[in-house]
């Protein structure tokens, strides 16, 4: 059983402390700066903010995750935010899960990169057996590896581990560094942490920011105050010659996903209280243990361990597919100070050439891209106002219809300070890892490159798409309506659980309905009430088992069990269902007649679409429970279930209850349906 001792010792300590070329670094955020676009800080930064605002009370996160036992906080820290920005933006639900994992794994590992722009580049994991599952790392360490086009993937393609052995000698194909990819990274901002307003703006606008604390090492209590789930850390550090420039002292990576700027300051605990009222809502990655409520606290706005800057993300469902850049590692980096910067790649044939990516610390400048190829030529801008990490879209793609060399050349409206990759003698070190970054891949022609920089990779990323690339392909991966409330042990109130006691006391019937003394309906075959956790009858696909759809021939309707309720039968509820099964294998027609009619009969039409389209499905029950089918507008009854969806139409399958999406013929006539959220355009 997991125990704060445990935690303590695993999560907290040493591992989490990265080390660059033998420097003690300021705690787990290794940040040089990223920030707002300009048109995105023109679109946040109003007046009038709210004085309270909470992302988990909106029901816009997912299910509280869990680092244990790996000191893995920063990757949690940085692709939490990630999935809140696109629950945000309305991309997907709450059931969004992607994969720490990955981006653990290739912090610490080198892979074989298609485009051999960083072949001679390596990390080798060397001090011991699953080292790597705990080295520090930063969200900043994030957007270098997906810049190099790995990740983001599934949490179902490569799930997290479950014991500290299971890391020893762990290896996965090279695939899962870029051959499943879900997500892409368009910008990551960063906002200093005294910069309260813009802090506030990037939750607003991306429902969380990524930001470090500092913790205890020894004693979880000593800065945190139960009895209000008050967190205020008024640590004094010491300096050393370790100590370089400004001082950051968090240790541990968090999501910030609210404040409340009249949290009193009495709520702290006593003799080390701060001076003013007001604190952000922390969201943590301990699961619903240690020192906070179901994985949430409040920290102080004037906490002392608070980290220097926050992070947040602009993701999308449709990452490129094909990246090249020279500079791999993560680590070690410097910064160089320039007007411009020229590099060239060797694209291959058949690739339609889409964007340019770099990162800086300098703030207020255009930053202009022109590339060629051949006798092809298009261009794009951003504009900026702080540090960052930016995407440049191109005016026009070029298509390659031959391997040519591709000239990419970022002329900055005044000199910058551009991310490079540093070769320090050969080879850089953190939290037991060595990388050796090899800058002399041969592409790099940057017109300020003189002897003292020769050994210098920029960060610059040039992105293409192949002609057989569909941007549509990821949108249904998770839910599609931010609005769904996801079936999770959240969601039970305290009443919730006591009908679910009471409930459990009854004499059930030997097959179908039975109603509960708290007004449930159960549905039992066999005298076993079905759509429970230990329903093996689930949904296939779904690792969670969340429930079991089922068909009632006393009604010929479709019902859903929810798991989460212990069986109980959905009433005015919206569900995702994934597949059921994959088509990988290229089953032909008959074969795929053949598992169908293994089927129930009620299932046939689900398992035939889900075959042949490798898709899950939304559905809808009524307010008695049954399956919506045809056409729906969310009016009446439906209005109190979904008030934000009020006057909304959409259509179901009469047969299997799929929500339509995209350009669907009905009678004779073409309707187009949101691709993401299923209403009727």
């Amino acid at each position: 059983m997991k125990n704060s001792v445990v935690r303590d010792l695993l999560i907290k300590a040493k591992n989490e402390i990265p080390i660059l070329i033998g420097v003690i670094t300021a705690g787990v955020f290794l940040c040089s700066g990223t920030a707002y676009a300009a048109d995105d800080v023109a679109a946040i930064s109003t007046s009038g903010l709210p004085s309270r605002y909470n992302v988990e009370e909106l029901k816009k996160l997912p299910p509280i995750r869990d680092q244990y036992p790996f000191g893995a906080c920063w990757a949690f820290s940085g692709i939490g935010a990630i999935e809140a920005d696109l629950i945000h933006d309305g991309k997907v639900g709450t059931s969004v899960d992607l994969s720490e994992l990955q981006i653990v794994y290739y912090h610490g590992h080198s892979c074989d990169d298609p485009k051999d722009c960083h072949d001679r580049d390596r990390i080798v994991e060397n001090s011991g057996r699953g080292l790597w599952a705990d080295t520090g790392g930063s969200p900043k360490s994030i957007c270098e590896i997906m810049m190099n086009g790995i990740g983001a993937i599934k949490e179902s393609d490569m799930p997290y581990l479950e014991t500290q052995r299971e890391s020893w000698d762990y290896t996965v194909p090279d695939e899962y560094a870029y051959g499943h990819n879900v997500v892409g990274l368009e910008n990551a901002y960063t906002i200093k942490s005294t910069d309260r307003t813009g802090i506030k703006s990037a939750i607003l606008s991306h429902g969380a920011v990524s930001a470090g604390m500092r913790t205890d090492l020894y004693d979880d209590n000593k800065y945190y105050n139960k009895e209000h789930n008050a967190y205020y850390c008024d640590y004094e550090p010491y300096h050393d010659s370790f100590t370089v420039g400004e001082e950051d002292y968090s240790n541990h990576g968090i999501m910030i996903v609210g404040w409340d700027d009249d949290f009193p300051a009495s709520y702290f605990k006593e003799g080390q209280r701060p001076s003013q009222n007001g604190a952000w809502l922390v969201r943590n990655s301990w699961g619903r243990e240690g020192y906070c409520l179901e994985g949430y606290f409040w920290m102080s706005y004037e906490d002392k361990g608070f980290g220097l800057e926050c992070i947040a993300f602009d993701a999308n469902m449709d990452p490129y597919d094909n990246a090249y850049c020279y500079a791999r590692t993560i680590t070690p980096r410097a910064m160089v100070t320039v007007p411009d910067a020229t590099i060239r790649f060797n694209v291959g044939a058949g690739e339609y050439i889409k964007a340019v990516s770099f990162e800086t610390q300098s703030t207020d400048f255009r930053a202009t891209a022109t590339v060629t190829a051949g006798t092809q030529r298009t261009m794009g801008h951003v504009d900026t106002n702080y540090a960052g990490y930016y995407t440049i879209d191109l005016d026009e793609d070029i298509f390659t219809a031959s391997a040519t060399t591709v000239t990419v050349t970022i002329n900055f409206s005044k000199d910058v300070k551009l991310l490079v990759e540093d070769d320090p003698e050969g080879e850089g070190y953190i939290g037991g890892i060595n990388y050796y970054p090899v800058c002399e891949s041969g592409g790099v022609e940057v017109s300020y490159w003189d002897d003292d920089h020769e050994a210098y990779d920029p960060y610059i990323a040039l992105f293409t798409n192949n002609p057989s690339h569909n941007s549509n392909a990821n949108s249904g991966l998770f839910s599609g309506d931010a609005t769904i409330v996801v079936d999770t042990e959240e969601e039970k109130t305290l009443e919730d659980r006591f009908n679910d006691e009471i409930d459990m006391a009854m004499l059930p019937p030997l097959f179908g309905w039975c109603q509960g003394l708290s007004g449930r309906w159960y549905w039992y075959e066999d005298g076993i009430r079905q759509g429970t956790y230990d329903d093996k009858k689930g949904v296939m696909g779904d690792n969670t088992i969340r429930g079991r759809e089922i068909y009632d021939p006393g009604s010929n309707e479709w019902y859903w069990l929810d798991a989460i309720y212990n069986g109980a039968k959905a009433v005015g509820k919206e569900v995702w269902m994934p597949y059921v099964f994959s088509n990988e294998d290229g089953f032909s027609d008959d074969e795929i007649q053949s598992v169908a009619a293994g089927c129930d009969a009620g299932l046939q039409d689900l398992v035939i679409y889900t075959i042949k389209n490798k898709k899950g499905k939304w559905v809808r029950y009524d307010e008695n429970g049954a399956m919506l089918k045809g056409w729906v507008t969310i009016e009446g009854a439906l209005a109190e279930k979904y008030p934000d969806q009020v006057g909304n139409t959409y259509y179901y399958d009469t047969k299997t209850g799929l929500m339509a999406r995209g350009f669907i013929t009905l009678g004779g006539t073409t309707y187009h349906f949101d691709e993401v959220t299923g209403v009727l355009q």
